[in-house]
């Protein structure tokens, strides 16, 4: 044992070279240990554990290969991770990423160089949403329909105003009026009496697609899961052709042969 010593500081060194070394050498180590929580007394021998310290051992024991276990997972699903970023990049990007060796890493460089802002996401967003009061002729009404769902979501997600109130549900059924002129007028006189009354809307966008969407499923029996496009559909006319009081005055649809439909 040697001591190092100035006006202020005591300094004690032990070094472990024989028996009667132990105990103070021990002690310091002990000492360096408590300071991160890393000693613990008591019976370090399973032999020398009673019942009661015996299960309680055991207990620990198993949540500690449980957390293994768990620790093991997270740290595969993290390099899978990482390696799906890079993979998902263009390459073009992927210098961006060439010194990150973690997901969060590679997460945080990626927002700040590609991520949109709010602003620019804000803009597009509008673009997108005044495509959707176009009427759906030449396109598939599905993927419109899907759209409405898709676009009206994100722009609730940044508050913009073309989704306050119910002005967006105000535009699907003005635009849908296109698809099926009777249900779609139907929706707005619903929409305009509650206004009347003082009451709240409260059909989400999402429900009135889905509303509309088992209507054309219904009416339409030719268009299977709507995957027909909005000429297939008639557009204005074909949705009040099924309905028995609007076929008065109307001749049955024939085939080019002169033949009915139902033939």
């Amino acid at each position: 044992m040697s001591i190092e010593s100035d006006t202020t500081t005591t300094r004690l060194t032990v070094v472990l070279d024989k028996a009667s070394d132990w105990h103070d050498w021990i002690f310091i180590r002990k000492d360096i240990a408590n300071r991160n929580g890393l000693w613990q007394t008591g019976a370090t021998r399973l032999g020398e554990l009673d019942d009661i310290q015996r299960a309680s051992f055991q207990w620990e024991y198993e949540r500690y290969e449980k957390k293994i276990v768990k620790w093991e997972k997270m740290q595969k699903a993290l390099a899978d991770l990482n390696t799906d970023i890079s993979k998902s990049v263009a390459k073009r990007h992927l210098y961006l990423i060439r010194d990150s060796t973690t997901p969060l890493s590679r997460l945080t460089t990626l927002q700040e160089h590609l991520a949109p802002t709010d602003a620019t996401r804000s803009r597009e967003l509008a673009v997108k949403y005044r495509s959707l009061l176009v009427a759906p002729r030449g396109k598939k009404v599905e993927d419109w329909l899907r759209m409405w769902v898709e676009i009206s979501s994100q722009c609730v997600a940044l508050e913009m105003p073309e989704v306050s109130g119910t002005r967006a549900q105000e535009d699907f059924w003005v635009t849908a009026k296109v698809v099926d002129p009777e249900y779609a007028t139907a929706a707005l006189r619903e929409i305009y009496k509650l206004e009347s009354e003082g009451t709240v809307y409260t059909k989400t966008v999402e429900q009135c697609v889905a509303e509309f969407t088992n209507y054309l499923r219904r009416i339409l029996p030719m268009s299977t899961g709507l995957s027909s496009n909005a000429a297939e559909l008639g557009i204005a006319g074909a949705a009040t052709t099924k309905n028995p009081k609007h076929n008065s005055g109307r001749d049955q649809p024939k085939h080019r042969h002169g033949r009915s439909m139902d033939c």
